[in-house]
């Protein structure tokens, strides 16, 4: 390695190292110049940046989050480069690492016309009753796995079931994204005992952890025609009784 430099910008944290490539990358590589950049964003695996040409290996980082971009002006074969090259720059990727260990663990809170606030961690859904539903976008099914959103405003204490009556039937969820996204729901309808609708907070889709663009949690309404009230990066649920 020939130099380092690292910043952190709002909630990412890129670093930028100058390394020369050793004899462990053959005659062909040996002696260039790489110019590596590691950010942690919400994507898992490591993608390769060259060029123009995007190339991503998933699940082989022993740690979520990193994105690794080599440019390099003589670099061609970078889609294709072995991925033990990553390792070279072991001792950056741990203080990479270390660092990201100590970003907050993402929460979904209940808020509003409860009995008590809540605030959810995944171990916290985890140990409830879990549920799961299937969902189809331009061919492609995903299975999403949580908890109903009903059992999850039950447990913050909403009057759900046979107390869901009288001035309890003008109460109404704001379901509220981290980028300010936000979608209402009569609690009439979230309550399956009335409605028979779907509403899930899921953590997981086809076995995984949901992570980037989706957020943590996602609020998934797998019988809607459009998907705009799946709400994604789900961070609150705010329970608002118009009647009192």
């Amino acid at each position: 390695m020939i130099a380092r430099q690292t910043r952190r910008t709002g909630a990412a944290i890129s670093t930028r190292f100058l390394m020369r490539s050793g004899p462990a990358m053959g005659p062909r590589l040996r002696g260039w110049e790489i110019d590596v950049h590691l950010e942690l964003h919400d994507i898992c695996g490591v993608v390769v940046h060259n060029r123009g040409v995007r190339t991503r290996y998933s699940g082989i980082t022993p740690f979520p989050e990193i994105m690794v971009r080599l440019k390099a002006s003589r670099f061609t074969l970078a889609a294709s480069m072995p991925l033990a090259f990553v390792g070279t720059a072991s001792a950056l990727v741990t203080t990479v690492s270390a660092q990201q260990s100590v970003r907050a663990e993402p929460t979904v809170q209940v808020t509003g016309a409860v009995s008590q606030s809540l605030t959810l961690k995944a171990s916290d859904l985890a140990a409830m009753p879990r549920a799961s539903v299937r969902t189809e976008s331009n061919g492609i099914v995903t299975t999403y796995e949580g908890v109903w959103v009903a059992e999850v405003l039950k447990k913050a204490g909403a009057p759900l079931g046979n107390a869901l009556r009288g001035a309890a039937l003008s109460t109404y969820v704001i379901a509220v994204a981290s980028d300010g996204y936000q979608v209402v729901f009569s609690l009439g309808e979230l309550d399956p005992d009335m409605s028979g609708g779907q509403f899930l907070l899921a953590d997981h889709a086809n076995g995984q952890a949901l992570f980037g663009e989706t957020g943590a949690f996602r609020l998934v309404v797998p019988t809607d025609k459009r998907g705009a009230r799946s709400v994604r990066m789900l961070s609150s649920l705010q329970v608002v009784t118009v009647r009192k």
